[in-house]
């Protein structure tokens, strides 16, 4: 073989090498455990704003212990939610600030329900969302022991405390 009839193949074959690296340096991947997801597929769907809907961006069938493996996008950074199929909410939300995201899903703690690591933004962001959860969780009681003392027929004076602590725990949320 000639060097000219090299050429062309060798340089194919640069190109396909750039090209894979490329793709590596762009993407992230998360791998995360929810016992629960066990056989069942698990997606991470790419939240966009230009969009209604999340897009689906990797599923898997996640193993007998519930391990999973996806992979996304990082040209930018994103919102991203890791779903199981058929469920109401996502296993978690996460940010794409890193190349390997580990998340632990735990369906036994309602109040937090995932952890991550490996992500910075990611982190904080769960962090944050349980914080909000909890607070909401307050303000929902406060709300409800309100109406329930209202059928009573409970005089509005004696609800004020009530009125009061779900005030505060709404300014604390803000």
């Amino acid at each position: 073989m000639t060097r000219s009839q090299l050429a062309a193949p060798v340089a194919s074959a640069l190109l396909l090498l750039a090209a894979c690296q490329q793709k590596e340096e762009n993407s992230f991947e998360v791998s995360g455990t929810f016992p629960d997801a066990a056989g069942k597929t698990v997606y991470l769907e790419e939240v966009r704003f230009d969009r209604t809907n999340p897009l689906i961006v990797d599923s898997i069938k996640a193993g007998k212990k519930g391990d999973f493996r996806l992979s996304g996008s990082r040209v930018e950074e994103n919102l991203y939610l890791v779903q199981l199929a058929g469920a109401n909410a996502p296993l978690a939300t996460l940010i794409n600030d890193a190349d390997h995201i580990t998340v632990k899903a735990d369906s036994t703690k309602p109040q937090v329900p995932y952890s991550v690591s490996g992500s910075p933004a990611s982190s904080a962001l769960a962090g944050y969302m349980a914080r909000n959860n909890s607070e909401l969780s307050g303000i929902y009681a406060f709300t409800r022991q309100q109406d329930s003392l209202r059928q009573q027929g409970v005089s509005d004076s004696l609800t004020g405390s009530v009125r009061t602590q779900r005030a505060a725990a709404a300014d604390a949320l803000r």
